[in-house]
């Protein structure tokens, strides 16, 4: 991700935080979207938001939660449930979770389960080694 590009994704986060005070909701609903557009800019897979809030879970530990908390408050809004103080833990996660995306070069793991993992061409798998048990 280019340098322009980051600020901008930065800069479209500080708009939406601006309008926090007056819609939280619409806010929070923005701010997953914007999040899920940059996971999709970095290449994290967009097949499912479990299956995108794993690869960051793998990609980002420290901030594991983030996109799970910030997609369950915005799904809380649009339904009427959702309190202020709650959206806005979900913004301060998701701005933490979004400085990391745009600042990081994340390699995308392999979060499919093994029953469904395919051989990489040119990937080398390195030999398993066992242990040798002594009576």
């Amino acid at each position: 991700m280019s340098r322009s590009e980051a600020e901008q994704y930065l800069a479209q986060w500080a708009m939406i935080s601006g309008q926090f005070v007056e819609s939280p909701g619409e806010a929070t609903a923005r701010a997953d979207e914007l999040l899920d557009t940059v996971a999709t800019a970095r290449g994290l897979p967009d097949a499912s938001p479990e299956l995108r809030t794993r690869a960051l879970a793998a990609l980002f530990p420290a901030h594991a939660d983030a996109a799970r908390r910030l997609r369950t408050a915005s799904e809380q809004a649009a339904a009427g449930t959702a309190d202020v103080e709650s959206l806005r833990q979900a913004m301060l996660a998701g701005r933490s979770l979004l400085a990391e995306l745009v600042a990081a070069a994340p390699r995308v793991p392999d979060v499919a389960p093994v029953s469904q993992r395919r051989a990489v061409p040119g990937r080398r798998v390195p030999p398993q080694r066992s242990a040798t048990l002594h009576p």
